[in-house]
């Protein structure tokens, strides 16, 4: 069980790396010059979905992980 459990907190980080590198909305704040992650008012988005907030990909990064180490964990916890 403790290898399940290190592979779903390393298959979470890595569904959390995925996610925020590809679907995770960034913005270009043109006042300050830089990329953010948070919206303002002189911030366009430019690249991601707006609905997609770090937080947002943490909660799904972390439901993910968990879902996918007890699916893992299952067969071993029936011989138990």
């Amino acid at each position: 069980l403790g290898l399940v459990g290190l592979a779903g907190g390393l298959g979470g980080s890595m569904i959390d790396s995925v996610l925020g590198a590809t679907v995770q909305a960034t913005y270009y704040d043109r006042d300050a010059k830089r990329i953010t992650k948070k919206n303002g008012p002189d911030a366009e988005q430019i690249s991601g979905f707006g609905f997609l907030s770090n937080e947002m990909v943490n909660v799904v990064s972390t439901a993910l992980a968990s879902l996918l180490a007890g699916l893992a964990a299952r067969p071993l916890l029936a011989s138990m």
